[in-house]
């Protein structure tokens, strides 16, 4: 594999582990790419905004959605997709100028977007102003409100008001972000424990662990030991991990395919450290629905050659 080339891995024409190499009709180097369930969105170096049908095996162009309501003041500068998010029923891109774009359609929003994020039906995101808005299916909690209301449109998470937050991060039916503090933030379904508290959220009752299952506003996470700095956070479908600047590696949630750790159980309630290998120094997490991945880098020096 080389860099800029994009492929398509798991479960492929009713076979595991198959991997799909994923070529754009103008052979473009990808720079940015969003898997959802039927599509997957890709942007190449060029400027061009794909779409690869998974099941029909066929391309879209996308670009002729960034000249709808195309705003008058950019009429001479060239638009391109700088961000793409896919959720089942949302999918998000965001241009150059800094508009949301709900494909294929131009959302009409006063402010400029930085950042997107897509859980199965709900969307956050991030503007250059660092505040964070919502919307979608709201069953769970997963946009932040302080209820269970669904949202048809961004709503700022009051929530938030007065943190400046630099990222965000959508699972299945839960959501988090980080402060300039760096501090994370967790809220929505909480049944496998993918918001990451292990105290004031659960407790023995008759012998039987009880678990608060919604928690419809962001509440800051606890780490056990000392202070820690957050750097980055991704979500799968139920659980959750988080990268600390110290490259230590952290997660928590629902672990029955081993997508936090294979030597964890299967739920696993409050932040817990993951073994990575001691020659690894972990540079970016992600999560797929049920999966887990990390870019890393050999911290080891190479050997002396007299």
């Amino acid at each position: 594999m080389d860099f800029g080339e994009a492929y398509l891995v798991g479960h492929l024409d009713g076979k595991s582990n198959n991997i799909l190499k994923l070529i754009p009709p103008d052979n473009g180097f990808i720079i940015e790419a969003a898997c959802g369930i039927n599509n997957i969105h890709l942007v190449s170096k060029n400027g061009k905004y794909w779409l690869f049908d998974k099941r029909a095996r066929i391309w879209k162009n996308l670009n002729q959605i960034l000249n709808v309501e195309r705003p008058e003041k950019c009429e001479d500068k060239q638009i391109i997709v700088t961000k793409v998010a896919c959720g089942t029923r949302i999918n998000l891109a965001v241009d150059n100028l800094g508009s949301l774009f709900s494909v294929p359609s131009r959302l009409d929003l006063r402010v400029l977007v930085s950042a997107v994020a897509c859980g199965k039906e709900h969307a956050l995101i991030l503007t250059t102003d660092s505040t964070v808005y919502s919307w979608g299916t709201g069953s769970r909690g997963q946009l932040g409100h302080g209820s269970v209301d669904d949202e048809s449109h961004p709503r700022e998470l009051a929530a938030l008001c007065g943190l400046r937050v630099i990222a965000v991060a959508a699972g299945g039916w839960h959501s988090c972000c980080i402060t300039e503090q760096r501090d994370l933030y967790a809220w929505g379904w909480n049944a496998s424990g993918q918001l990451g508290f292990a105290g004031e959220t659960q407790e023995e009752v008759d012998g039987r662990r009880r678990v608060t299952s919604v928690l419809a506003e962001p509440s800051v996470v606890d780490w056990p030991g000392d202070s820690i700095n957050v750097s980055q956070v991704a979500c799968g479908s139920r659980h959750t991990i988080a990268l600390l600047d110290d490259c230590s590696v952290w997660g928590c949630g629902w672990n029955r395919y081993h997508q936090v750790c294979a030597t964890l159980p299967q739920t696993i309630f409050g932040m817990t450290r993951l073994a990575v290998p001691p020659n690894l120094k972990v540079n970016r997490i992600i999560c797929g629905e049920w999966n887990t991945a990390f870019v890393a880098e050999s911290n080891q020096s190479p050997p002396v050659v007299e």
